[in-house]
């Protein structure tokens, strides 16, 4: 029911499976998650799978003649028996660097939503930085950061050959159970 909501209720139509509770309950739970995600058909979905071969495979869509592609990455998992290919994680560099690649070949447009930071802190700290840095150099045009639980700023980078990336480092939640006005408090991305 919450993932139709947010679908179809609320409009929610790409899908960040890449987080650190993603395998909480292990890859058949996660498997399941993907199922009911899917089910409800979204644009794009990415950052969790339940085979190698999907890991590799960039979600892409177009919208208005502009193909767009959307991937996602997490710093960790909680439950590190889960497989290698379960969740995507930022620190694999080659993953990171070969869906990168991909995704900047075939799309007009790469988004790019990472679950980083750290946790109810409104500052950025040096892991996010880096990562938005390289995600900058292999041609993201958007990332949109979760995970902190907390608003965190924004910034524009520009790579080394000129490319443009606005990074939201954090837009704090949107639905939760925590209780403080920092927690509590959620940004929207328009771009």
């Amino acid at each position: 029911e919450f993932a139709e909501g947010l679908s179809k209720g609320a409009g929610c139509n790409m899908i960040n499976l890449a987080n650190n509770h993603i395998g909480d309950k292990g890859q058949a739970a996660l498997d399941k998650t993907i199922d009911v995600w899917a089910a409800q058909k979204p644009l794009a979905m990415a950052g969790a799978y339940k085979t190698a071969e999907d890991q590799q495979q960039v979600a892409y869509f177009t919208k208005n003649d502009i193909k767009v592609a959307f991937l996602a990455f997490a710093d960790f998992s909680n439950n590190t028996s889960v497989s290698s290919y379960g969740l995507n994680l930022y620190h694999n560099r080659t993953l990171v660097e070969g869906l990168m690649t991909e995704a900047r070949k075939n799309a007009d447009v790469v988004i790019v939503s990472a679950h980083w930071g750290t946790e109810d802190s409104t500052l950025v700290n040096q892991d996010q930085i880096d990562t938005a840095q390289l995600l900058n150099e292999l041609g993201a045009d958007v990332v949109i950061g979760t995970g902190p639980h907390v608003l965190q700023r924004t910034e524009r980078l520009k790579s080394s050959s000129g490319h443009e990336t606005f990074v939201w480092y954090s837009l704090g939640n949107m639905l939760s159970s925590q209780l403080t006005a920092d927690e509590l408090t959620g940004g929207v991305a328009g771009f």
